[in-house]
């Protein structure tokens, strides 16, 4: 089962957050960085609150969005998107495993219009990858078991890639957390 301590929001660092901070919790943000995604005008960028969506996007609303179903609604959804198709939008964890919960759990998709892809690396070594696209939501896996009780790094990176390697390579990330094996 998948277990997510409630935490608050502390990725904001400036006011041009506060709309942020009004949010429900997300559990996993507080342990997430960004380190990078492509921002406006395809520049890099760290700000939590343009890539962050509280609501279900829902169509009509939003027209570059994930899979949207009224029966498994997504709240609180962060969009990445690659910043070139060399170089990756990326999440960083850094910290220790839990010992009773090494499976990393990320719930994703990809844009309705084509499709990314989804790598985890830990320490600098990839360890697995998910090709997203805009026809489901997708529950990625990644066991962490060999990283028990060290300092780990584990980064979340949104490649381009899939059919079209640089077609809509927006990621969207509903939820990230660790479970029993």
């Amino acid at each position: 089962m998948l277990q997510l301590p409630v935490i608050c929001l502390a990725l904001c660092l400036n006011s041009s957050c506060s709309k942020v901070e009004q949010m429900p919790p997300e559990p996993w943000t507080n342990d997430w960085t960004i380190l990078t995604t492509c921002g406006e005008g395809g520049r890099p960028s760290q700000d939590f609150d343009k890539t962050w969506s509280p609501e279900e996007m829902i169509p009509g609303k939003y027209s570059n969005r994930p899979y949207y179903d009224a029966s498994d609604r997504h709240l609180g959804i962060m969009e990445l998107h690659p910043i070139s198709d060399k170089e990756p939008a990326m999440l960083r964890f850094t910290g220790t495993i839990p010992l009773d919960r090494p499976i990393l759990v990320v719930v994703a998709g990809g844009n309705l219009n084509g499709d990314c892809v989804l790598k985890c690396v830990v320490n600098d070594l990839p360890i697995g990858e998910y090709t997203l696209d805009g026809s489901k939501w997708t529950t990625c896996t990644f066991d962490l078991s060999q990283y028990l009780g060290k300092p780990t790094t584990v980064e979340l990176w949104n490649c381009a890639g899939g059919k079209d390697p640089w077609h809509f390579e927006h990621c969207y990330i509903d939820q990230i957390g660790f479970q029993d094996k």
